[in-house]
């Protein structure tokens, strides 16, 4: 029931207390209480549209995901006035092993300086990294692109590489990219990671078209 003596923000979470119930019991007080945490410290947030309210706090009861902060598996973002569910590299991963798509994966970058070969015709990967001794000389060093390598639940390895100008036009079509405060400055190991995951993630799901997975990609 809407309360008109609260935030529009905040009648939209308790509306969507009683669907995120029905979805996923055991979890709706804990991530509905995190939510309300979220938007009360980002103003950007509570002048998102009612309705990308709902659906982006719904969602998280889809997943086997937390809103937990300290967790970083997934964030509540305001993107071009709407309410977004969005998922951290960290939260790609823990939504494949969850979803019995991997065993495991990982994301490595590639630099210029490394041995690095990537034959697709036989889906292998060669590559001896370097590694950096201060932080001022990893960010200082030029990279060629990105790869992960998940091993499969039948034992098998599968690879997904992205050339640096494939990930930086990523970046580029990312809002707020360019701003100091995009998580691509201030993670931007990480959002490299992500970019190769994600792509990755496409085809590791397929065959599971779980509503967990599908939520990954809206």
């Amino acid at each position: 029931m809407t309360n008109n003596n609260l935030p529009q923000w905040r009648n939209q979470i308790n509306k969507a207390y009683k669907k995120f119930e029905l979805l996923n019991p055991e979890k709706a007080k804990t991530e509905l209480g995190f939510a309300q945490q979220i938007f009360e410290s980002n103003t950007y947030l509570q002048q998102c549209d009612p309705q990308s309210i709902f659906n982006a706090v719904v969602n998280v009861a889809r997943t086997s995901i937390t809103l937990n902060p300290v967790m970083r598996l997934a964030y509540l973002i305001p993107r071009k006035n709407k309410c977004v569910l969005e998922f951290s590299y960290m939260g790609l991963v823990a939504m494949l092993r969850d979803n019995n798509c991997i065993k495991s994966i990982q994301a490595v970058i590639v630099f210029e300086d490394e041995d690095f070969e990537y034959d697709i015709a036989s889906n292998s990967i060669s590559h001896k990294p370097k590694y950096a001794k201060t932080e001022e000389e990893h960010n200082s060093r030029e990279m060629i692109g990105c790869y992960s390598r998940a091993t499969l639940p039948n034992g098998e390895i599968a690879y997904e590489f992205m050339p640096m100008w494939e990930i930086d036009k990523i970046r580029r079509q990312s809002d707020g990219s360019s701003s100091k405060y995009s998580a691509w400055n201030t993670w931007r190991d990480e959002m490299i990671k992500k970019s190769v995951i994600k792509r990755h993630f496409k085809m590791l799901i397929s065959g599971n078209p779980s509503d967990a997975l599908a939520t990954a990609l809206q």
